[in-house]
């Protein structure tokens, strides 16, 4: 193995350095811009004041007129370098406790000012303003404060791209960080006013006299797609926190004590139906409380507690009917675990969702017995607590410390008699993730992650994850080098079992001209998914991908991206051909803001899968014939008050009628300021598709030998999501979201078939996937319906009173002779469950508590 990982090291840098060596010198010279750490940057000034400034959206105090201006803003968009269409003037105050930001922001036509009211931390089709900071001039982490036309509020934290489970790069930005500050946003005759009072507890910064900061601030204009920035911000140069200019005049400022608290009181009803059976209808009420904890253990580290946490009003998860051999990756929504985690997702051995998931939750429908009922069976454990610690000392170095304990979860069997037990599905659990992330000259960053799970008792293993991950550049930002590697451990009683893998990314990643290979691995026996997520075990993978920008205005277009890649894979152990896949995308924006591309994808030669057939040891493989995708897409201006996208994607197979569509439709329209909707409607057929199957050979009358044997289906499969949405927004503090998904799929066998060794596939059976009685065994018709209505109102700073219904019907039978019409107009004889909560969240601070004292 050793040998085998030395070979592809060493033909992966040999590429690499083939190259470095054939880059165009043309391309070279063209993005060979100032060093990252001499980019040119402007110089602003703060002003100290020691005057009251109200926070009203008028600059009327007299500090404002005597501070430093900020302007001569340059555009990013629509055309890159050149001076901002409209004149932005903005002033920064600060005292000792809060960074003040006052910008006038000039248009000679107000009321073409773009104020569609949204959510927190959604900009939307608004006019917005922006400030960062980095404020301990790292170049690679940092804060931004957003302030819309229609006075929402939004905040995000800045910090290097992790590497996803491509090896790609991603990430950046994240809104799920929040702060609680004050703003104002006012139109005026001449424009609009944004005054923001950013307190120092909602940031970090080092422990000095004279605080030497980064900043930067953008303003878009909607109607025209204007964005520009103070500091000059390059598309062409990789990175944004690296491009911002610095602040100086800050001095004698001190964090404050950061002691805040959220206690919650949350009450339930819920209301439960069943009619496919013996007829079900179970009440239920409960009451619970919590509450979440931050508190600023000194300037640089902070640590965040959840006690006895709630989750109940997060948005319902888009579950589909999966066939594949991989587990379906849904996303956080938890905000404890969204928000500030940028240093425990380096690397990507850190998904969250892991985070309170029953280990036995598949398990407890294979131990049943006949004429057992599961009465419940909870998707998610308890969880008692969970804590973050994490921040960054003066030397670069950051630390982030997560841990969380769940309880134990059981599922409850009803027998035959009208008996229940209880089947455990998950022990006392104790997760843990530890990351050290060093700063680097360049931009640059060096990490170490460990994560754990441990359960309590000796029925079940436990898990740990040592890995790495880093991010090296060179002096001109033009080149970068990343990856991550990781050794995964598993303690069984009495054996211990251990994995490897890596990944590596050489990029171009400046310049018009950028490009990028990559080698990773995944051993046979690496297992991250106690903690984490990955989808292809014993697996390595080399690939290459180049791309041309063209982000000046052009003819035509505003905007044109063209790139292409090409990917090879193998199995790790054997070492033997999986697959080879080619494509491009190509983008263009023209002048009337109308996006459209064409985006392709072929495996020109028949693909060896090893995951289908579902042997542990990979000693058989499914021969898949080649296949080509396209499609284009076509999105119209954001900015009228309809628009939509709309987009295809046909897949043909070297196999007689096996061909597939992804059709999507999303038209929107904007009512007013107040009242959107949104209409989501995908259609996604497929014909003589062939999958695996879980078909038992006893039950087709077959002799025990087909036992052995390795069964497979050809099958039709029809897909529709229809799923419509509203927000309506009362004002920037109250809104009402509707959210509606019903998702339906059908699947009919054709025929079925044995695997033989070579991959192909025997001559159909007898067996059509009907009885003798002509019922049909093994289709499957699937219906999801969910409705989420939430009412928020945002009553205090960081205090919210929400009322959450919602309603989950969700049933799977074997009669795929219904249409979509009649399955959606008999979805309520399908099991569903009602849930109405309401729920109170009180922000307190304790430098409140001392002001008033």
């Amino acid at each position: 193995m050793l040998k085998r990982m030395k070979n592809r090291l060493f033909l992966f840098f040999c590429f690499l350095a083939f190259l470095i060596s054939f880059t165009p010198d043309s391309a070279r010279a063209g993005d060979a811009a100032a060093p990252a750490d001499s980019l040119l940057r402007r110089i602003g000034f703060a002003t100290r004041t020691t005057a009251p400034v109200k926070i009203d959206g008028v600059l009327d105090e007299p500090e404002w007129q005597t501070a430093h201006p900020f302007n001569d803003f340059i555009q990013l968009e629509l055309n890159p370098g050149k001076p901002s269409q409209q004149k932005t003037d903005v002033r920064v105050l600060y005292d000792d406790k809060f960074m003040y930001i006052g910008a006038t922001l000039f248009d000679p036509h107000p009321d073409s000012i773009l104020k569609e009211l949204t959510q927190r931390d959604n900009i939307g089709n608004d006019d917005y303003f922006a400030v960062f900071f980095d404020t301990y001039k790292d170049g690679v982490n940092g804060f931004g404060f957003f302030v819309t036309a229609a006075d929402v509020q939004g905040d995000a934290k800045y910090y290097p791209p992790q590497g996803d489970d491509n090896g790609n790069g991603n990430g950046g930005e994240d809104f799920n960080w929040s702060a609680v500050w004050r703003s104002k946003a006012r139109i005026t005759d001449k424009g609009w006013v944004i005054e923001m009072a950013i307190p120092y507890s909602a940031i970090r910064f080092p422990k000095v006299k004279d605080q030497h900061w980064r900043i930067n601030f953008m303003r878009s204009i909607r109607r025209s797609r204007e964005k520009s920035f103070w500091n000059l911000v390059d598309k062409n140069i990789n990175g944004f926190v690296n491009q911002w200019g610095d602040l100086e005049g800050v001095q004698n400022i001190q964090s404050p004590v950061r002691l805040q608290a959220t206690p919650f009181i949350a009450t339930y009803l819920t209301d439960y139906h069943d009619k496919t059976a013996a007829p079900v209808n179970q009440w239920g009420k409960s009451i619970t409380g919590g509450m979440d904890v931050k508190y600023g253990i000194n300037d640089a580290f902070t640590l965040d507690m959840t006690l006895i946490p709630d989750f109940g009003q997060v948005p319902s998860d888009p579950k589909v009917l999966n066939l594949t051999p991989f587990e379906v990756k849904y996303d956080e929504y938890r905000p404890f675990f969204t928000e500030g985690v940028e240093l425990f997702n380096k690397g990507s051995f850190f998904y969250s969702r892991r985070v309170g998931q029953p280990l036995h939750y598949y398990d407890v429908a294979n131990n049943l017995n006949t004429g057992d009922t599961i009465m419940s069976n909870p998707s998610t454990a308890q969880l008692y607590n969970a804590t973050k610690i994490s921040g960054r000392t003066s030397g670069g170095l950051g630390i982030g410390l997560f841990n969380a304990t769940a309880g134990q979860t059981y599922a409850v069997i009803r027998d035959a008699e009208g008996k229940d037990r209880t089947y455990l599905t998950n022990p006392l659990t104790n997760y843990n993730v530890l990351v050290l992330d060093q700063n680097l000259k360049n931009n640059s960053y060096i990490s170490l992650i460990n994560t754990t799970v441990w359960r309590e008792g000796n029925a079940d293993y436990n898990a740990n994850v040592t890995g790495t991950a880093w991010d090296f550049k060179d002096k001109k930002n033009l080149y970068t080098f990343n990856g991550n590697a990781g050794l995964s451990q598993l303690y069984y009683p009495g054996s211990t079992s251990l994995g490897l893998k890596y990944q590596m990314n050489f990029a171009k990643a400046s310049g018009k001209y950028q490009y990028q290979v990559w080698n990773w691995l995944i051993g046979r026996d690496y297992q991250q998914s106690d903690l984490g997520y990955e989808r292809a075990p014993n697996s390595v993978d080399y690939g290459f991908w180049n791309g041309y920008f063209m982000n000046e205005p052009h003819g035509a277009f505003n905007q044109v991206r063209v790139n292409g890649y090409f990917d090879y894979s193998t199995l790790q152990q054997p070492n033997v051909y999986s697959g080879f896949e080619t494509g491009f995308n190509t983008f263009f924006l023209t002048k009337k803001l109308i996006a459209f591309g064409l985006s392709m994808n072929a495996s020109p030669f028949a693909q060896h899968d090893y995951y289908e057939p579902r042997t542990s040891d990979y000693s058989r493989f499914f021969l898949r014939p080649a296949s080509v995708a396209f499609g284009p897409f076509l999105s119209t201006d954001y900015g009228k008050p309809f628009a939509f996208d709309l987009q295809f994607f046909n897949r043909i197979h070297d196999a007689p009628g096996r061909d597939g569509l992804d059709a999507e439709f999303t038209p929107r329209y904007r009512l007013n300021d107040h009242v959107s909707l949104k209409w989501d409607l995908q259609y996604n057929p497929r014909f003589n598709y062939v999958r695996y199957s879980t078909v038992d050979a006893a039950s087709m009358g077959y002799t025990p030998a087909l036992d052995n044997e390795i069964l497979f289906g050809k099958y039709d499969q029809s897909t529709v999501v229809n799923a419509p949405s509203l927000d309506w927004k009362f004002n920037s503090s109250a809104f009402l979201t509707f959210r509606l998904r019903h998702y339906w799929s059908k699947v009919r066998y054709k025929e079925f078939y044995t695997l033989n060794p070579d991959g192909t596939l025997s001559a159909p059976l007898a067996y059509r996937g009907e009885s003798p009685q002509g019922a049909r065994l093994n289709d499957i018709n699937y219906n999801l319906f969910n409705l989420d209505l939430v009412f928020d109102w945002r009553f205090s700073p960081g205090s919210d009173f929400i009322i959450t219904y919602k309603n989950v019907i969700q049933g799977t039978e074997g009669d795929t002779q219904k249409d979509y019409f009649f399955n959606a107009g008999r979805l309520t004889d399908n099991p569903q469950l009602h849930t109405l909560s309401l729920k109170v969240v009180y922000f307190l601070d304790y430098l409140s508590f001392k002001k008033r004292g």
